[in-house]
């Protein structure tokens, strides 16, 4: 096993968050030890360059386990209070670690792959400089220092002794070098000069003291290494808040989002006042729901309501638990940044699907490729409701979900079914009771997967202030095509970079078929820029005290397309010629979104899952309850794009008129 460690990636390229870190859901398989086993492939190198896996089982009471490159294969220490020995061996457990991942074996023992409904989750890390390292020692029984290879000073540092029992024990910049966590014992920070001999570390060395738990004569330590980098391009942070008890609590800017927050709260009541969680935004980490882990126990994953809301910029507490925000109390955190590798192909940020509907408590589980941030949902041949229903990772996925409709200016609604995004490659939705997934047993659903990606797709929550302002966003690009939502009600309210800042589009029912129309209120007459973008004084954008969302799009070469044409088919309300639209793609749209600007026209959406086709293409309206049309033939296939035909039933190519299009490759 090497022990290198890397700034870039091979080939001296950007290297990203997605090559050193990853949350990974899986079910286990294994039946009683004798198999099978299962590879997890979550991109993470660690055959080359070494590392850590952590894993929990979570849905039962089996401890935390880390098992890493440099202790080998199979053996595991535990943080959890109920397992304090040394290195113990997991007969097939994570059997070797390769260049994208690791592979478990057939463990019997529940703790890594059991089958028969046990899930897991597990949180690997890939040696980095400024990243992450992983160091073994042999104690002194006297201070000394332990070199390490991080580039960086350490923000925190978890020691467990690895030759017999002993507390899992850890140092966090904020607390400084005086001070220790107790991880296993769920005790408050407290101050001892027997841990890290009041020293701080540097970046080469940390120092030890002379507790057995971190230094004892001849026995043997698994140091865990996370470091604190600040710079703009840094992916991973450590500091502190302090709690207020609000449900408007502390705000963390990092320069960035973060996927993943370890948190230790310093309370001195012990119990949840003290504990070290996890937290990640596969699980949960939304408005509405908070998935944590209990990092110095042996429970099962635990539930609350929204405590941390995400930012662009980095999080704000919006709960007040005690395990995230007691008043007084100080709780020091370890984050690390949101994917942030820009797509290269549409399939890993969007997915179609079709699906039949189970019914009145009935459950469907959609599978895209990739965990969706953002899902539309609604039956394809009705008008009983109002379709289709936009659902969202960051407003929250666990119980009855907060869906929008496309169709209708109202606000945030159930839409019948509960959501649960905590799947690695899908969604769980379970009807209660009408809605997109329920009542209409055996019809047919579709369903849109997307996933949050830089120079792709953004979503972004906000609170309207009433007055003019900016709100930043992770595309890194200039959005082109921005939809904004009042989660109270309101209609949806659209920016197009083809028609500027000066106008803007309604999206529903009674309004969503109009033209373009120009007004300051909707973007403060400000275009978006790569890092931000502007909302004025209206109550579609920016009413005082309103809660809103906004999905925010962008051309992405061979993956999205936003852009703009000129009809060239001939008179509306007849049959004209068609012309292609060259989006660049090399195996043409599989998405295709088109709204008149100039004149009233739907908001009309076609997909390959349903037919992108030379003949009749299925087609729906975002701003209408209508069933699907199947009987015109409006759009057809291109390698580049897609070709418009000008048809009386959609008139989306009618000479002279103007059009505004999102395609996905």
């Amino acid at each position: 096993m090497t022990t290198k460690l890397a700034l870039t990636s091979g080939g001296g390229g950007t290297l990203f968050v997605e090559d050193v870190f990853a949350t990974f859901l899986y079910a286990g398989t294994s039946v009683a030890g004798a198999g099978p086993g299962q590879n997890i492939v979550n991109g993470i190198n660690l055959a080359a360059y070494g590392g850590m896996v952590w894993t929990k089982v979570r849905n039962s009471t089996q401890g935390h386990l880390f098992i890493d490159t440099l202790r080998g294969p199979n053996v595991a220490v535990s943080t959890s209070n109920s397992l304090q020995g040394g290195n113990t061996t997991y007969t097939s457990s994570v059997t070797s670690f390769n260049a994208n991942g690791y592979t478990l074996g057939n463990d019997s023992s529940a703790a890594f792959n059991a089958a028969g409904g046990s899930n897991y989750v597990s949180w690997t890390f890939r040696r980095r400089g400024k990243f992450f390292d992983v160091v073994t020692y042999t104690g002194t029984g006297v201070a000394r220092t332990v070199a390490h290879q991080l580039g960086a000073e350490p923000g925190f540092i978890l020691v467990k002794r690895t030759d017999t029992s002993g507390t899992a024990l850890a140092y966090h910049r904020s607390a400084g070098a005086t001070n220790f966590f107790n991880i296993s014992g769920q005790q408050p920070v407290n101050a001892s000069s027997q841990f890290w001999n009041n020293t701080a570390p540097t970046t080469s060395v940390f120092t030890v003291g002379i507790d057995a738990n971190v230094n004892a004569s001849g026995g043997t330590y698994v140091a865990y290494l996370f470091a604190h980098d600040a710079a703009t391009d840094g992916i991973i942070q450590c500091g502190s808040w302090v709690g207020n008890g609000s449900a408007s609590g502390p705000t963390v800017t990092l320069g960035w989002e973060p996927q993943c927050l370890i948190v230790k709260a310093s309370g001195a009541g012990g119990g949840s006042q003290s504990m070290l969680t996890i937290t990640d935004n596969l699980r949960g980490m939304s408005l509405t729901d908070n998935q944590y882990q209990q990092a110095d126990g042996a429970v099962a994953d635990a539930v609350l309501g929204g405590q941390i809301s995400l930012r662009s910029n980095g999080f704000q507490v919006i709960g007040t638990s005690a395990q995230f925000n007691t008043s007084g109390a100080t709780y020091y955190y370890v984050a690390i940044r949101r994917p942030q590798r820009p797509p290269t192909i549409g399939t890993s940020v969007f997915m179609p699907e079709i699906h039949a509907s189970p019914g009145t408590s009935g459950n469907s589980n959609v599978t895209f490729g990739f965990p969706p941030d953002l899902f539309l949902t609604g039956l394809r041949d009705s008008s009983s409701f109002n379709k289709l229903f936009a659902i969202d990772r960051m407003r929250g996925g666990q119980g009855a979900i907060n869906g929008l409709a496309t169709s209708a200016s109202q606000g945030e609604t159930s839409a019948g079914v509960s959501v649960l995004f905590d799947r690695q490659t899908s969604i769980n939705i379970t009807d209660t009771g009408g809605g997109a997934n329920g009542d209409f047993a055996g019809r047919q659903v579709l369903t849109y997967g997307l996933r949050r990606a830089p120079r792709f797709f953004d979503v972004v929550l906000y609170t309207g202030t009433g007055v003019a302002k900016t709100e930043s966003h992770a595309l890194e690009v200039a959005p082109e095509l921005m939809i904004v939502k009042a989660r109270g009600g309101n209609e949806g309210v659209v920016y197009a970079a083809p028609l500027g800042a000066t106008q803007a589009l309604a999206l529903f029912s009674g309004t969503g078929s109009v033209a373009a129309t120009t007004s300051s209120l909707p973007w403060a007459n400000t275009a978006p820029t790569p890092t931000v973008f502007t909302v004025g004084t209206g109550g579609s954008t920016n009413a005082g005290a309103g809660n809103y969302v906004a999905y925010l799009f962008a051309s992405r070469p061979g993956v999205s397309r936003v852009g703009s044409y000129t009809g060239n088919g001939g008179t509306a309300g007849s049959a004209g010629t068609s012309q292609t639209i060259n989006c660049g793609f090399s195996t043409g749209a599989r998405f295709v979104l088109i709204k008149r600007t100039d004149s009233a026209g739907d908001w009309y959406i076609w997909d390959t899952i349903r037919g992108i086709v030379a003949g009749n293409d299925p087609r729906l309206s975002l701003n209408s309850t209508a069933s699907e049309v199947t009987t015109d033939d409006s759009l057809d296939p291109d390698n580049t794009g897609f070709i418009v035909n000008q048809l009386a039933a959609t008139n989306i190519n009618v000479t002279g008129a103007t059009y505004i299009y999102l395609a996905i490759a």
